[in-house]
């Protein structure tokens, strides 16, 4: 089911000093500083995709249909609210004693302790969750796959660099991220 981001993350696992110390720019060349947030960025974004987990702070919310067990995300903290559109169409909020927030999985869920109240037939998504997801403290493993990524991308703005296969790049991304996989079988 849909997975929206509600809240984008605030701060990144990696800073802008780490970046930069990994890039061995001055303290004083800070011209940089803007791309380098934005590579930092979308190295997180890639080693979450690449994961399954979330290694920065941030709000989502998940639609779909009434299910016993609902699967969200790896790495949940909070659940705001569940939410429902009921028979006669009108929104509903779930009790907070009508489920449970798995946080042990590997993938946290919802579990409903109760029997769902009778839901839309007419609305294609009746159930909305909206939760909090990320780690606190980001790997080591996973903040160096950072950095390496958003040096790499920064040393290498053009979409091909002269000499350079990304082999290497990519066999040590895998083997730090490997660890961190969440594998559906």
């Amino acid at each position: 089911m849909p997975l929206i981001t509600v809240e984008p993350p605030t701060s990144e696992p990696v800073t802008l000093d780490e970046i930069r110390a990994q890039c061995r720019l001055d303290d004083d060349m800070t011209d940089d500083d803007e791309p380098l947030k934005h590579y930092i960025s979308a190295a997180r974004e890639y080693c979450e995709q690449h994961t399954g987990r979330h290694f920065a702070p941030k709000t989502l919310r998940w639609v779909g249909c009434a299910e016993y067990k609902i699967p969200l995300a790896a790495n949940i903290s909070n659940v705001h609210y569940v939410q429902y559109i009921d028979a006669n169409e009108t929104a509903q909020a779930l009790s907070e004693t009508s489920y449970y927030v798995d946080q042990y999985s590997l993938v946290g869920q919802l579990l409903i302790l109760n029997p769902w109240p009778a839901t839309s037939t007419k609305h294609p998504y009746p159930v909305e969750i909206e939760f909090d997801v990320g780690e606190s403290e980001c790997p080591l493993s996973v903040k160096q796959a950072i950095l390496l990524l958003a040096a790499h991308w920064f040393e290498n703005r053009e979409s091909a660099a002269a000499g350079f296969t990304g082999k290497e790049l990519g066999e040590t991304l895998q083997a730090l991220l490997s660890p961190h996989r969440i594998l559906h079988l």
